[in-house]
């Protein structure tokens, strides 16, 4: 079997395994990874801890669909183009916008959401 390095890894699948925190060291672990694919789990996502995924330099996809989210802040991601956020409880949701090509986030609290994404 071949040997494989946390940077060889561009596509992590974590869904449906109920997580519910993320912790730094698992972010670390993360750091060269493009797709990350968090759906299906028991986030909350609080900013406290999405302020760490500022590590995720290189992350261009995101999907954080069927959580428990109320409150997005991903500002951070600067390489951020592909973020799928759908049937969560989410009223706010902040991105950097500057390199965003897709936003997908049907199913949540529209009618009170506010959406912050300079582009």
């Amino acid at each position: 079997m071949t040997h494989v390095q946390v940077s060889d890894v561009e596509v992590v699948s974590l869904a449906g395994n109920n997580i519910d925190r993320l912790s730094s060291e698992a972010l670390t672990e993360l750091k060269y990874a493009k797709c990350l694919d968090l759906r299906l789990n028991e986030l909350t996502l609080p900013t406290t801890d999405t302020l760490k995924f500022v590590v995720l330099e290189r992350l261009t996809h995101l999907d954080v669909r069927d959580n428990r989210i109320s409150e997005l802040d991903l500002h951070v991601l600067h390489s951020l183009e592909h973020l799928n956020c759908e049937r969560n409880s989410m009223v706010s949701l902040h991105l950097n916008g500057m390199s965003l090509r897709s936003l997908v986030a049907s199913g949540n609290r529209e009618s009170r959401a506010f959406f912050n994404i300079p582009l």
